[in-house]
């Protein structure tokens, strides 16, 4: 995708309520009146989003992905907490799902899924316990509502074939901590 004025439009789209910057100023909220061509190409050609990169996510976010990915409206019992598994990866978050199994000869809980949140990929990858007892990562199928999710809460994703390395280059936005 290129560094056209009408992309910059269709991604600003995704952050309509996020305030927009200036240099270092801030503007005004995202409106729809705003992303208009004719009114926002002057002023928006120079401004950008301030948005945090996912390196910073909050342990109640990177739950509420979990909550998204596992859909936690359809399981009664789910636990879910952030994990620090042995081999761990220092740019990654990790969110592991238990669920409880409610049988006679079972009762107890299971380890269900482990939710990957890759900081500098900006990937969200679900693990899922095969038979062997090993986690196996499988697509998200949900990955739209995850990112529009991270989106809402003002985290730095990739938007079409563009890294958030991209879109900083574009400057697009410019990552806070």
């Amino acid at each position: 995708m290129k560094n056209t004025i009408e992309n910059k439009l269709k991604f600003y789209g995704l952050f309509i309520g996020q305030e927009v910057y200036f240099f270092e100023s801030k503007i005004e909220r995202i409106t729809p009146y705003l992303l208009h061509k004719d009114y926002g190409m002057g002023f928006l050609m120079e401004a950008h989003l301030e948005l945090k990169p996912l390196s910073s996510i909050s342990d109640e976010d990177a739950i509420e992905v979990a909550k998204i990915i596992c859909n936690s409206s359809s399981f009664k019992q789910l636990e879910i907490v952030i994990d620090a598994p042995e081999n761990r990866h220092e740019d990654v978050t990790y969110v592991l799902v238990k669920r409880f199994i409610n049988h006679p000869e079972v009762m107890k809980w299971i380890e269900f899924a482990l939710i990957q949140i890759d900081h500098d990929g900006c990937d969200v990858i679900t693990g899922i316990k095969d038979k062997s007892g090993e986690f196996k990562d499988e697509f998200t199928d949900n990955y739209i509502h995850v990112t529009d999710f991270l989106r809402s809460k003002s985290y730095a994703v990739g938007f079409h074939n563009l890294s958030v390395s991209d879109l900083e280059n574009y400057g697009w936005i410019k990552l806070i901590k």
